[in-house]
């Protein structure tokens, strides 16, 4: 029996010291030992059952915080999604109506600005008993026929007439469309604000196009027709090539600028040489003469240096010297092709 107790007892029981190995108050010893093991053993990782369930508490409340965290997020990203799309949709309607009111202000500063000029010399209309005895009213069907009364708009049906309504409609629609794409570009900050400075410096000579071309039709006064339509292309062809850089994110290459540059500066020694010297410099022009000139000339001006610093920015981006780029073969090319087609032009159709 004693035997078995000391053989039970392990190596515990020959360390007590006693000759039977059994010593009183050994299981307290034995108690301690386990309980000081137990304490060691959950110091190194493992838990006891109070432990183990305040560890599974925490973490569950920790697991249930970051699934709030992440719900929170989500909703906060949900929300700016939201307040970031009605944003964007506020830009595209002001763009809109701001585009949609530029044909508006374009004739009533036009009426404005003629009737400062030369309101106060004319003759006042008789509304009650003036006519017309020019007009086909065709247009009035069977309402009117003959000499017609006073109407604040006479027009003919014939082909002139057309051809005035169709360049009226198709430069509504591209003032529409051109300016929808710049003030939508400046909203959201990608405009790049040397193509626009060239684009609305260019807004006067296409309504100056416009206005002489209607005239010349209204009028059937041809005598600076072909004139007229050239400026009225290369002006078109220098607009198109502006409008297409508008958007900053588009790298602006040089020939479509040396193009621009190319027709400005023709513009610049053809407006000199043709009506800017003797109505400007030599003071022969009378008031709506000086204005008209000087603000075609400073288009052109302004179109010829900003179209060269976007050539001269190339460069630099590049990291080539500006004249190695302004001497490259297709860019001499392109230069000596329009300089010359534009010549000839002019040569045809003075």
């Amino acid at each position: 029996m004693h035997k078995i107790i000391q053989i039970q007892g392990g190596p515990e029981s020959r360390s007590s010291g006693g000759a039977n190995g059994h010593v009183p108050g050994n299981s307290h010893h034995h108690s301690h030992k386990r309980l000081g093991t137990s304490a060691t053993s959950t110091r190194n990782g493992s838990y006891s059952n109070g432990q183990f369930a305040a560890g599974y508490n925490s973490e569950s409340e920790s697991s249930n915080d970051g699934a709030t965290d992440i719900s929170q997020l989500h909703h906060r990203s949900r929300s700016r999604g939201h307040h970031l799309k009605k944003k964007m949709e506020c830009r595209k309607v002001l763009a809109n109506v701001l585009a949609f009111s530029i044909p508006i202000i374009f004739p009533t500063v036009h009426m404005f600005i003629f009737h400062h000029l030369w309101g106060n010399l004319k003759t006042p209309v008789d509304t009650r008993h003036c006519s017309c005895s020019c007009w086909d009213t065709v247009f009035k069907g069977p309402y009117e026929t003959g000499v017609a009364g006073y109407k604040h708009v006479y027009f003919n049906s014939d082909g002139n007439t057309l051809k005035m309504w169709i360049i009226t409609v198709i430069g509504v629609l591209f003032l529409y469309e051109a300016f929808k794409r710049l003030f939508s570009l400046m909203f959201n900050r990608k405009l790049r604000w040397t193509m626009g400075i060239l684009f609305l410096s260019s807004l006067h000579s296409h309504y100056y196009a416009w206005w002489g071309h209607w005239n010349y039709w209204n009028d059937d006064f041809y005598h600076m027709w072909y004139h007229q339509v050239f400026f009225t292309i290369t002006e078109l062809i220098s607009s198109v090539m502006v409008l297409s850089y508008l958007d900053s994110r588009q790298a602006v290459e040089p020939i479509p600028m040396l193009v621009v540059c190319s027709i400005a500066v023709f513009h610049t020694f053809c407006s000199g040489w043709d009506q800017f010297v003797f109505t400007v410099v030599q003071g022969q022009g009378q008031l709506h003469q000086v204005l008209r000139d000087v603000t075609l000339m400073m288009t052109d001006i302004v179109h010829a240096i900003l179209s060269f610093h976007e050539i001269r920015v190339h460069a630099a981006r590049k990291g080539v010297s500006l004249l190695s780029v302004l001497t490259q073969r297709s860019h001499l090319t392109v230069v000596l092709i329009v300089t010359c087609s534009m010549y000839f032009a002019i040569l045809l159709f003075p």
